[in-house]
């Protein structure tokens, strides 16, 4: 399955972006015939998302390395949509399951209840996923066609622990970028304790969050607004406040406040939506070509009904007659040209001295 076919020089769109997304979703249902199309137990990722995912990525200074804590979540299409970005230096996933927060992990030890070493278990444990969607996805990475490919490997484990210390031993790159699905963590979890624990790794590491339901609806970005409130030195971005065409979107961001990088990539990203994506400028101005349209075609059918008529005829044959006369650019044509300015000044001058002979008596 050959997915990554797409000239880099072309401007990404929603289609290029998702289309593979989209076909290994598809090649993952038509594996399971057994279940329903829509019914993979997938947490989907809508396509403008993923976009507007990847226009941030290409706005940022500098190539991030990716640690992907939703593969698990969607299936591995978070997975197949970094290892198919050039901008992305390397792309780390989880060995199996979900992440799994440090602090829940010590009050699970602390009350005596079973380890990870013991029993693994996910911040938000569900039935094993009945595809297997792990192999899917290494065949359709290996036949992509990317140039640089991403670098991908698989974290020795699931704790934030695990995944600090990979950072401390250089094998994470800065700067990072974190894909948090925010409503895989069970509610006696806050977001704000995995958000804490995450930001701790380094100070130009940007958490992407999602999904952000409404306000007022969801849990996630009520956790979101209090933990922004709480700390100060951390900024929070949603994507939906970008501009209109982005009003749908259920991606945001955290990062710290001195990271300047990601706060000019999302600059960046808005000046990407101005002019036409302006729905009150590009509304009227539809309307007023609508009008113009029909005002020409009102005039053309008139014209047409014009051209019906004895006097559009003459005038046909006026025109033509004219033309076998005085042809265009010959010596006749320009001697009657002189003949016709000199008469109509000659006129004028009469008109003149007829004006002040009629003052005068």
């Amino acid at each position: 399955m050959k997915l990554y076919e797409q000239d880099e020089s072309e401007t990404p769109t929603l289609s290029s972006v998702y289309g593979p997304i989209e076909s290994y979703l598809n090649a993952l249902r038509t594996a399971e015939a057994d279940t329903p199309a829509g019914e993979l137990g997938a947490t989907s990722i809508e396509a403008l998302d993923f976009f507007l995912l990847h226009q941030w990525i290409a706005q940022y200074s500098m190539r991030p390395t990716v640690i992907d804590l939703a593969a698990e979540a969607t299936l591995g299409a978070s997975t197949l949509f970094f290892l198919g970005n050039p901008l992305i230096r390397e792309v780390y996933t989880l060995p199996s399951g979900e992440w799994q927060e440090e602090s829940r992990v010590e009050r699970r030890e602390s009350r005596g209840a079973p380890t990870l070493n013991s029993q693994p278990s996910t911040l938000n444990p569900s039935p094993a996923p009945c595809l297997d969607w792990r192999a899917r996805l290494m065949s359709v990475v290996a036949d992509r066609r990317v140039s640089p490919l991403p670098k991908h490997t698989v974290l020795p484990g699931n704790r934030i622990d695990e995944i600090r210390r990979c950072f401390e031993a250089n094998e994470v790159r800065p700067p990072l970028l974190v894909l948090l699905p925010a409503e895989h963590v069970r509610s006696s979890a806050p977001l704000g304790t995995a958000l804490e624990e995450l930001l701790s790794l380094q100070q130009n590491l940007v958490v992407a969050v999602w999904p952000l339901g409404r306000l007022g609806d969801c849990r996630q970005i009520a956790e979101l607004i209090a933990y922004h409130a709480s700390h100060p030195q951390h900024r929070l971005a949603a994507f939906r406040d970008l501009c209109p065409f982005t009003a749908t979107s259920q991606l945001g961001i955290l990062h710290w406040a001195s990271n300047a990088a990601a706060e000019e990539s999302l600059k960046r990203l808005s000046h990407l939506f101005e002019g036409n994506f302006q729905f009150l400028s590009l509304a009227r101005e539809l309307t007023e070509c609508h009008v113009a349209l029909e005002r020409a075609t009102t005039e053309l059918g008139r014209f047409h009904e014009l051209q019906q008529t004895a006097a559009w005829r003459i005038f046909c044959r006026l025109r033509s007659a004219r033309a076998n006369f005085l042809p265009p650019g010959s010596r006749r044509e320009q001697l009657a040209r002189v003949v016709w300015r000199a008469g109509r000044k000659t006129k004028n001058v009469l008109t003149s001295l007829t004006s002040k002979f009629r003052r005068a008596a």
